[in-house]
């Protein structure tokens, strides 16, 4: 990524203040720690599955 204008960082500065930034900010990173958790969860499963000598794909 491109380096921030001194502009752009200012706009950055005014951004993370506002609330509803704030707000969006808290959102996104639970999402993204719950999409996290599930792509775990998924990883677990499959190599579960794997150990087992079969995947989902092999039994369909």
């Amino acid at each position: 990524m491109d380096e921030l204008t001194p502009d752009q960082k200012n706009l950055l500065k005014d951004l993370e203040k506002n609330e509803a930034f704030q707000l969006l900010q808290k959102m996104v990173d639970e999402i993204f720690d719950e999409t996290k958790k599930q792509i775990v969860a998924q990883a677990d499963n499959y190599s579960a599955v794997k150990s087992h000598g079969y995947t989902i794909y092999e039994i369909l």
